[in-house]
């Protein structure tokens, strides 16, 4: 998942899961990342009882709020691990 923020003040990111949990970069097999302005959601080893629900990044700035949501159904079992 990518958020894409062009905007002055740069905003504060954070990810959530299912509307409650904060997701840590690291914990849970979750990795956040940044490049110049897009931040990134990547999960590394996908479990079906961990990671399938709604998602969202809300974004935060003195010039506002923002957030969006999507929704992740995990369908099959992973056979391999994602590459770093």
């Amino acid at each position: 998942m990518v958020l894409i923020s062009i905007c002055r003040p740069t905003p504060r990111v954070k990810w959530y899961f299912n509307d409650k949990t904060e997701i840590r970069d690291g914990v849970n097999g979750y990795e956040l990342s940044a490049l110049k302005y897009n931040r990134f959601l990547k999960i590394t080893l996908v479990n079906r009882v961990k990671h399938e629900g709604k998602y969202t990044c809300k974004a935060t700035s003195s010039q506002g709020n923002l957030a969006s949501s999507t929704t992740l159904s995990v369908l099959g079992t992973v056979l391999y691990k994602a590459k770093s």
